[in-house]
């Protein structure tokens, strides 16, 4: 619950500060259901698609105020396969946020994103491993070209692609419970959905999970776990 107050929080100042800088009218935003209770990606994107808010505003806005470096279209992207096939094109999607770029040497993955303060994304990409990330400002539409771009290729999972699903997993924190994860998968079938379930279940265990939560949707799965007593 702390967590959510502070995002909404967060949400409001961002907000109040681009109204306050002419960057989005105060009676667009007022009482306005596309904007109350919804996710800042989700307000940004509206205030975009509406064009009650410049694009290229609100992308020097958080790299003046974030002192964020801003991502350049003409950069050429060069992401390792194995990480880009890891993430799924649905979250991307959802956060508005794309890989341009992985260094080997010092494992840093740079991302451009839409929305700069979704502390979700890293925590999702940290959830996959990649500690070292850097993110570059984006407007909407330079998010849109490199989806579009990576919608081109093979844009789900590599474990579960066999099914026609991505699995957008959301880290949740609970207290740690002791499994062996040799123990959970031993002897496993390696159909799709099986594969699918051990891959649950080793990330559910090495991140110390003790629920697994699955939400099936009509063109995605999603798979939460619970860790350190939040869901």
């Amino acid at each position: 619950m702390g967590e959510i107050d502070f995002q909404s929080r967060r949400k409001l100042t961002f907000l109040r500060l681009m109204v306050s800088q002419g960057i989005v009218p105060a009676e667009k935003v007022r009482n306005n259901p596309n904007v109350d209770g919804r996710e800042f990606t989700d307000i940004l994107t509206y205030l975009v698609e509406s064009k009650i808010a410049d694009e290229n505003k609100i992308k020097e806005f958080f790299v003046n105020f974030l002192n964020l470096k801003p991502y350049d279209p003409g950069m050429e992207t060069d992401v390792d396969e194995l990480i880009l096939s890891n993430i799924p094109y649905s979250y991307m999607s959802k956060k508005k946020f794309a890989p341009v770029k992985y260094d080997k040497e010092t494992e840093k993955l740079t991302i451009a994103a839409f929305n700069p303060i979704d502390k979700e994304i890293i925590h999702y990409l940290k959830f996959l491993g990649i500690k070292n990330i850097e993110i570059l400002v984006a407007s909407y539409s330079e998010i849109q070209q490199l989806l579009e771009s990576y919608s081109r290729m093979a844009a789900p999972t590599e474990i579960l692609d066999n099914i026609g699903l991505d699995a957008e997993v959301e880290e949740e924190y609970q207290k740690e419970e002791e499994l062996n994860v040799s123990e959970v998968v031993a002897g496993a079938e390696e159909a799709p959905i099986v594969k699918a379930s051990r891959l649950f279940i080793v990330n559910a265990v090495r991140q110390g999970a003790s629920d697994i939560h699955i939400e099936p949707f009509e063109k995605e799965l999603r798979v939460r776990y619970r860790i350190d007593g939040i869901l």
